[in-house]
């Protein structure tokens, strides 16, 4: 009950859970890190374990010296509680750095979770299907990409992705090659 003698409830819940709405945080733990793909196409990190139903993971960005032009380019993926992937299609030697964050709420914070990804060879848009979001309360991440330059030195590498509705994700980019993109949609209480 607060001060006026009115019971709070919302979307954390119940008993058990109304207390924590006077916290300074609705944050559990945030972990950061790294990943370096030395050679070959992944690499993993491990994290102190979270609940995947309450956790999200943040792409911040690579670096790289990859002599392919665009084979280097990652994508991200939070693969279990303890495990965070970084995938690319190159095997050069000259690596690539991936950058991330995983940062755990408390229950009752994060609705639903979907991660994944999708792979196509087209100009034409890309569908993927996602169980259904509230449009006004889910945010879509996008978690790099994986590009198949096939040894071509002309091709455009730019890619966006959207929530199209409430049950689809698109991309397009404007190379024919084959994308791999990865992907979370959060949608909050």
């Amino acid at each position: 009950m607060n001060r006026r003698g009115q019971t709070l409830t919302g979307p954390l819940g119940g008993s058990g859970m109304v207390g924590r709405w006077g916290a300074s945080s609705l944050v559990k733990s945030v972990q950061r890190g790294t990943i370096n793909i030395t050679t070959g196409g992944s690499a993993s990190a491990t994290i102190t374990a979270v609940d995947l139903n309450n956790s999200i993971i943040r792409y911040l960005n690579f670096t790289n010296g990859a002599l392919n032009q665009y084979d280097f380019l990652p994508m991200l993926e939070l693969t279990n509680a303890t495990l965070v992937n970084a995938y690319r299609y190159s095997t050069d030697p000259n690596g690539t750095t991936v950058s991330f964050e995983v940062v755990e709420y408390l229950p009752g914070v994060i609705k639903s979770v979907q991660r994944g990804n999708a792979t196509f060879a087209s100009t034409t848009p890309k569908n993927t299907t996602i169980t259904e979001v509230n449009l006004n309360k889910a945010q879509l991440d996008f978690m790099g990409w994986r590009f198949n330059n096939s040894g071509s030195m002309v091709t455009y590498v730019n890619m966006w992705v959207r929530l199209s509705s409430s049950t689809n994700i698109e991309a397009n980019t404007q190379s024919p090659n084959t994308q791999q993109f990865g992907y979370q949609v959060v949608e909050w209480f």
